[in-house]
């Protein structure tokens, strides 16, 4: 017995369409594996350009969409893109896979390439977490361009694979500086929320400077002094 637990039916759906030839919410007749003999079908040719074309428009809609990789081989998109295009059939999830790791490595040496190493760099890095109670980190870069006008570039973004602590904390920034060549240039700050961990993990000036986000410090201003979402303490 396979249940959704009140998520998408997207997976639930293709796993009965592949698996088990049930093709519920479409046409009952409909065969996936139907071969197409040259009596009711001509193949279509179609251009190299073209189809890297449309496997590029792909794989933004799955790097920008935030999409699954094997979210175009769903059986129903084969239909699809016969429509559009004949003769077109999208990339597995394998290649979009390799595609997204070649992609990622390309922007990091540009990223490289791009940042300043003979002017102060300052850092913004924050901490939430998801719906799945799973912990997000992210670090972004700030600085100066040669017509004075400030420049961010994101650094990273990853989960937080063991606890979050200082500890943890300190060595996913130093290692990130350390990856992009940063950790021997000079820090302009570092701006973080006000948590415990977080100001305990840049509170020696390893990365400049620590100033709290000033966006944070208001909310905290509203919570604690209007009391607006939370009751006070009385025991506090």
């Amino acid at each position: 017995k396979k249940t959704t637990n009140g998520s998408s039916t997207f997976n639930l759906r293709r796993h009965l369409a592949i698996q088990h030839q049930i093709y519920i919410g479409i046409n009952a007749n409909f065969d996936r594996k139907k071969k197409k003999t040259s009596e009711n079908y001509s193949v279509a040719i179609i251009t190299k350009e073209r189809r890297e074309e449309i496997d590029r428009s792909l794989l933004n809609c799955i790097v920008r969409g935030g999409l699954p990789y094997n979210h175009f081989s769903h059986p129903w998109y084969e239909e699809l893109f016969d429509v559009l295009e004949p003769g077109y059939k999208a990339p597995d999830r394998c290649t979009f896979q390799k595609r997204i790791e070649h992609q990622y490595h390309e922007y990091i040496n540009e990223l490289k390439r791009l940042l300043p190493k003979d002017r102060p760099i300052a850092f913004t890095t924050d901490v939430w977490k998801g719906p799945t109670r799973d912990y997000y980190i992210c670090l972004t870069a700030h600085v100066f361009n040669d017509d004075v006008k400030p420049v961010s570039l994101l650094l990273s973004f990853r989960r937080l694979k063991n606890r979050k602590i200082s500890k943890n904390l300190n060595e996913y920034i130093a290692y990130e500086l350390n990856r992009f060549g940063l950790k021997d240039c000079l820090h302009a700050g570092i701006t973080t929320d006000n948590a415990s961990e977080m100001k305990a993990a840049t509170a020696f000036d390893e990365f400049g400077p620590r100033f709290p986000c000033i966006a944070h410090t208001f909310n905290l201003i509203i919570n604690h002094g209007l009391c607006i979402w939370k009751e006070p303490n009385e025991n506090r």
